[in-house]
């Protein structure tokens, strides 16, 4: 059993167009343990498919592909995805439209989560929250 402390700190992701990206990083001598983010996509009425992808890297290079909602988010639609603890067994446990089950992520110096919405709008809005634990570097 893995055993850690620390300070929980929600993080706002706040409003941000479709068609851009936003990273997450605790910065140069931190290291923060990522427990769950939760994003709600606001899609404009443009005919298009979109996908809420979650990514770690490394400041610069993709390391992995964390996880992206079931079903493509059309037009004028709003849905919420959480990547919550691995756990996760059904999308009613959050309450929410997607659930992606992940382990906690241990982000160090310029580690970075990445959010981008695949098929994003400009006209598109996301918004959400990052919960993490402080941990010492």
């Amino acid at each position: 059993m893995l055993s850690v402390s620390g300070k929980r700190r929600n993080i706002a992701i706040a409003a941000t167009a479709g068609n851009a990206t936003t990273r997450l990083s605790p910065g140069t001598n931190k290291r923060w343990l990522v427990i769950r983010v939760t994003i709600t996509l606001a899609c404009n009425v443009a005919v298009a498919d979109r996908y809420i992808t979650l990514f770690l890297t490394d400041g610069a290079n993709v390391l992995e592909r964390l996880g992206v909602n079931s079903a493509a988010i059309t037009a004028s639609q709003t849905k919420t995805i959480d990547f919550g603890e691995g756990r996760l067994v059904s999308n009613a446990t959050f309450g929410t439209d997607f659930g992606v089950g992940i382990s906690p992520v241990l982000l160090q110096g310029s580690d970075d989560i990445y959010i981008q919405i695949v098929g994003g709008q400009a006209g598109d809005s996301y918004s959400g929250r990052y919960t993490v634990l402080e941990v010492d570097a």
